[in-house]
């Protein structure tokens, strides 16, 4: 059980290093294709239909997966007065039934999700006249 564990958590950290990367390559796109847009409409006069779409769809993905690292990081915003001020045990018990919540939580956002993306399926992309990623 200790080994299948460990292999856990060696797939979850290189899983969470790629996505780290990925995280990184999505901020320096969405990043540039503003720079760009905000030059062509500034200096050039002219505006790029698709750079505002783009950067939204950069923005959503750069949000969930940062949210994902900075979970696994345990650096997700979270107010921890009430558990600060417990005795040990207490905090121990009181932080598994927070991960539980999260759990369930994440299990029905992940149900949900699912069934969402289903729905919207074939929404068409305005400015890139595709299926939307």
């Amino acid at each position: 059980m200790a080994e299948n564990v460990s292999i856990l958590e060696r797939l979850s950290l290189s899983l969470n290093s790629w996505v780290e990367y990925l995280l990184f390559g999505l901020g320096l796109t969405m990043t540039l294709v503003v720079a760009v847009q905000v030059f062509f409409r500034y200096v050039l006069n002219q505006s790029l239909f698709w750079s505002e779409e783009l950067a939204r769809f950069l923005l959503v993905w750069l949000s969930f997966l940062g949210a994902s690292v900075a979970y696994r990081r345990k650096v997700h915003p979270g107010v921890d007065v009430l558990s600060s001020r417990m005795p040990h045990i207490l905090r121990k018990i009181f932080a598994v039934i927070v991960h539980s919540v999260s759990l369930i939580f994440f299990f029905v956002m992940i149900l949900y999700g699912c069934r969402f993306a289903y729905f919207v399926r074939l929404q068409i992309s305005p400015a890139f006249r595709a299926i939307s990623p």
